[in-house]
């Protein structure tokens, strides 16, 4: 009979379990819920989880963080809840579940026997993302009923697990799961990873349930139901004051049942102390291996078998350790911590290196026959850090080299990155390279730096690519030297000015790679195609695509051919040849979709949907782009492309006029959960369509999220946009003079190659800037028109111009028509044919309203005018276009047109009626401008009248009003509220 060391019921925790049963009610209401249990070491974490999951009734699932994570072992909890599902429905049934998505989970379910190769993204950071969203959509499939998944000890997580964490807390929607992970707060200093990513999650929903130590009062009655009597007192207050209410301390003092050692670590070894020699000799080769360890693992590290199975029999027999199958587990690893800190070091190098070996002979052999899945990842990775801790750096670099390569394979980029570090770092303390290591020198700096720049550590990777480019030298590899040069270029590429060396680098990769057919050949070649293309260089770019081209297709390199295409198709668009680009575009989607190669899905989708927003195909652009989307949540590449295909679609709605449906597909704010520039290039186009229905704040909001990713320099033509959309937020907020310096700012970083629609766009909110500053009555800044000018004429002669920039030209040569006050009516006549021919109504909305203004201000047509002005009233409308629907309305109040039958009044009705003050209406209108200060030539101007029918109304307003002079009659205008300024402001 063996005396109790625990309580059979928990103490303490009743309101703990309050919160996380009420977590549970709102997953099973279909409200998918997080929790994370936090505490001390020994506090009850697991234990308070345990007994909640086994009152909920409903299904739980849980796998544990091993300390050895540290070593980087991928998806270590995740690969144990899955293999615990299969365990429960099978795997045929979590097949069946999974659909398209089994195959994919397998890498980190090796129980899934897979039905086929899984393709390859040809970009890992991709794959551990198409991981990531395969998961989320099984989970979410699984959960139809009330599921808890529980992630134990979230402090030992490897990188991986967090980002599924991550995933989970943002991204599951629609089932009734419950995800609960306990983490030590104690073990969290401010630099470690998981504290940022907590208080993130916690911020977007996660709940918070935090543990202490129990009182003086819980204390003793953890100590009676242990005892089954009630404690001494004066012990129980020791035991209080020493442990701090910790239960697991105060078990083990209550197991120990002798006097209270000074040290914790005493605390904790005083029951691993009284047992025999060979008992103990098992717990430390079990606290060395992980805590946990399996049998046959054990065995030639222990000695015999019968030391072992005593050995073990003892210490489960005394609640130190306890059996998982065939696996041995500390009862609480805060006491396998303190066995390790208590073994000599030359007992834990001997350990470490019999455990090695054990584990080594276990791998299966030939690297060739392994399946890629999370578990070859953990194997290699225990035998590289058991042969670190046995000081072999030789074996250690192997092993860690595997490890590296097994997590990539793995979608573990993070830990593979690590891995490829730590084996450069076994390079320099190895005193030989290891002959059967799986990659050399320069390989392995290939590695680490494409690793390192997908993790978003620039500047790590261009130290360790420009290392490997001296390896190569030292080799006299040419070939390889030229392809890490190839890596230079695009990772220097990413600075805010850097694309010359960029350039440069990759022009070097094309000398150093050898001018015959090859696969590497055609990489550096479209690599150059595309860095020139990227600066706007299409004319260079294009004879190295077409050269890489021919050569992918001479080696049948499909991705290359498809990447050239791709790099082809955008060059012919951007140069005026909108249809041969966009059948080039066309071809290398087809490529790509062949290859189900998903970087290059989203890539083409994105390109194709450019070509045709250009093009002024703005519902077929709507649809690519959607496609685009929807492809990169089947792929996992959502957080790469979703942002820009969002954004095109968007863009092809606003511009086409489905408001409706555009608003539909924006997010509530600048909210992102993978790259901020990506977001950034939908963010631009949501602030645009906030703007046109005057929405300024959200505009403001979505704008200044865009500022902050762009701030550090870099992204040319992304920079241009947002000054284009702040532009013209500024212009509809009457701002002209923010407007005109947004607006040039974006000239000047654009210059005139390339971008030829974007820079259209520039120069005709810049001059309607220009205009508006030139004409505001009294204004006293007047920039120079000089600088448009050479602009507008520059970019007509650069490139034959898509429709939409041929339409944008011809506002911006309307507004500075306008500015001069004279001629301007035909332009805007020009410009709204243009617009009308792209069908993009709010733009034609827009230039019909300059065309009735310029037509009044001419003394032209009043019934043209009139025509034009109810024709963009009735789009703003119908839009949701309320800024210029206001300023419609302005100019039909102001020309006394009515705006549609039964919508306003007749002239001659107007002039009748009598205002609140005893003025007629537009004796009211002329006392606003007289308050504003204006001359009768300036209230003529404004009310399209003459200048003697101004005299002759303000003759009668003097006389109405009693006033002897305009003076008064403008003091009494303020005081009535009827000057011009507080006028423009209600209308705001």
């Amino acid at each position: 009979m063996h005396r109790r060391i625990s309580s059979s019921r928990l103490i303490g925790r009743e309101g703990h379990l309050a919160q996380l049963t009420s977590a549970l009610d709102r997953a099973a209401a279909g409200s998918p819920t997080v929790v994370f249990v936090t505490g001390e070491a020994g506090v009850g974490k697991s234990r308070l989880v345990h007994d909640f999951s086994e009152r909920s009734n409903t299904r739980v699932f849980t796998g544990c963080c091993p300390p050895l994570a540290e070593a980087l072992l991928p998806y270590a909890p995740i690969t144990q809840i899955l293999r615990a599902i299969i365990a429960e429905v099978g795997a045929d049934e979590l097949r069946r579940v999974a659909g398209p998505h089994a195959d994919r989970l397998a890498v980190i379910a090796p129980d899934l026997e897979r039905a086929a190769p899984i393709p390859g993204t040809g970009l890992w950071q991709a794959d551990q993302l198409r991981l990531q969203h395969s998961l989320l959509n099984v989970l979410e499939r699984l959960a139809t009923d009330p599921t808890v998944l529980v992630v134990e000890d979230l402090h030992w997580a490897d990188a991986s697990t967090r980002a599924i964490v991550d995933m989970l807390v943002r991204g599951l929607r629609n089932c009734r799961l419950l995800l609960v992970c306990t983490y030590r707060d104690d073990e969290l200093p401010p630099e470690h990873p998981l504290h940022s990513l907590l208080v993130e999650l916690v911020r977007v929903g996660a709940d918070t349930v935090a543990l202490t130590g129990l009182d003086a009062a819980g204390t003793a009655t953890l100590m009676a139901s242990i005892l089954g009597t009630d404690p001494d007192p004066a012990m129980a207050r020791h035991v209080f004051a020493r442990t701090g209410g910790n239960p697991f301390l105060v078990e083990e003092l209550v197991a120990a049942g002798g006097a209270l050692p000074e040290r914790l670590r005493d605390i904790l070894l005083l029951r691993v102390r009284r047992l025999p020699p060979t008992a103990q000799r098992v717990m430390r080769a079990v606290a060395i291996a992980g805590p946990s360890a399996e049998h046959a693992v054990l065995e030639p590290v222990v000695g015999p078998s019968d030391d072992l199975e005593g050995g073990v029999k003892t210490a489960v027999d005394q609640h130190l350790l306890r059996t998982d199958g065939d696996r041995y587990t500390f009862r609480h690893a805060l006491t396998a911590e303190a066995v390790i800190a208590d073994t000599l070091p030359a007992e834990r190098i001997r350990l470490h290196r019999a455990l090695a070996a054990s584990l080594e002979s276990r791998l299966p052999a030939g690297r060739a026959s392994i399946p890629n899945n999370s578990i070859l990842a953990w194997a290699y990775a225990e035998v590289a850090y058991h042969w670190l801790g046995a000081r072999d750096h030789v074996r250690a670099l192997s092993a860690t080299i595997e490890a590296g390569l097994a997590a990539q394979r793995s979608s573990a980029l993070p830990e593979a990155r690590q891995h490829f570090t730590r084996a450069l770092t076994l390079w320099g303390k190895a005193p030989q390279a290891p002959a059967d290591a799986a990659l050399d020198l320069v390989d392995l700096y290939r590695h680490a730096a494409e690793t390192s720049y997908l993790s978003g550590d620039v500047d790590e990777a261009l130290a360790l690519v420009r290392d490997g480019i001296c390896a190569a030298e030292e080799q006299g590899d040419r070939r390889r030297g030229g392809l890490l040069h190839l890596l230079l270029g695009r990772y220097l590429s990413t600075g805010a000015s850097a694309e010359q060396a960029a350039i440069a680098a990759v022009e070097t990769a094309v000398e150093m790679v050898p001018d015959v057919p090859s696969l590497e050949r055609a990489q550096v070649l479209a690599g150059l195609a595309r860095h020139l293309q990227m600066n706007t260089r299409d004319r260079e770019a294009m004879p190295w695509a077409q050269r890489a081209l021919v050569i992918a297709r001479s080696v049948g390199a499909r991705h290359e051919e498809c990447h050239a295409l791709a790099t082809y198709g955008v060059s012919l668009a951007r140069l005026g040849e909108l249809d041969a680009g966009i059948a080039h575009l066309r071809q290398a989607l087809a490529i790509a979709e062949q290859l189900d190669s998903a970087f290059h899905i989203g890539g083409c989708h994105a390109a194709l949907s450019d070509g045709l927003l250009s093009a002024g195909r703005f519902t077929e652009a709507a649809e690519v782009a959607m496609r685009g989307v929807h492809s990169s949540a089947q792929h996992g590449t959502e957080r790469l492309f979703a942002g820009p295909l969002l954004g095109n679609a968007v863009e092809a709605l606003f511009w086409s006029g489905r408001w409706e449906t555009a608003i539909e597909k924006l997010p509530a704010g600048p909210h992102t959960d993978g790259h901020q520039v990506s977001g950034a290039l939908m963010w631009h186009v949501a602030a645009a369509v906030h703007t046109a229905m005057g929405k300024y704040a959200e505009a403001e909001l979505f704008l200044a999220a865009c500022l902050r990713v762009t701030a550090s320099g870099g992204h040319t033509e992304l920079r241009g946009a947002i000054d284009c959309a702040m532009a013209e937020l500024c212009a509809w907020r009457d701002e002209p003079a923010a407007a005109y310096d947004w607006a040039i700012r974006g000239l000047d970083s654009l210059g005139v190659a390339g971008h030829g629609l974007l820079l259209a766009r520039l120069l005709a909110v810049g001059a309607r800037a220009f205009a508006d500053l030139t004409t505001r009555p009294g204004g006293t800044e007047r920039p120079s028109a000089v600088n448009l000018t050479k602009t507008i004429d520059r970019l007509r002669d650069a490139a034959a111009l898509a429709p939409g920039g041929v339409a944008s030209l011809a506002v911006a040569d309307a507004e500075l028509a306008r500015a001069r006050g004279a001629g301007a009516a035909p332009v805007w006549i020009r410009a709204a044919s243009l617009w009308a021919r792209l069908d993009a109504p709010y733009q034609l909305a827009y230039a019909r309203w300059r065309q009735a203004e310029a037509l009044l201000a001419a003394r032209g047509s009043r019934r043209s005018a009139a025509r034009a002005l109810q024709e963009a009233d009735a789009i703003a409308k119908r839009l949701g276009a309320a800024p210029l629907r206001h300023e419609i309305g302005r100019l039909a109040s102001r020309a006394r047109l009515a705006l549609a039958e039964g919508n306003g009044t007749a002239p001659s009705t107007v002039a009748a009626e009598q205002s609140e003050f005893g003025l007629t209406r537009r004796e009211e209108e002329v006392l606003r401008q007289l308050g504003g200060g204006h001359t009768n030539r300036q209230i003529a101007e404004h009310l399209f009248i003459s200048e003697k029918t101004v005299s002759i109304h303000v003759s009668r307003v003097l006389a109405k009003l009693g006033v002897p002079n305009r003076a008064a009659a403008a003091a009494a205008a303020h005081r009535l509220g009827l000057d011009s300024a507080s006028g423009d402001r209600a209308a705001t």
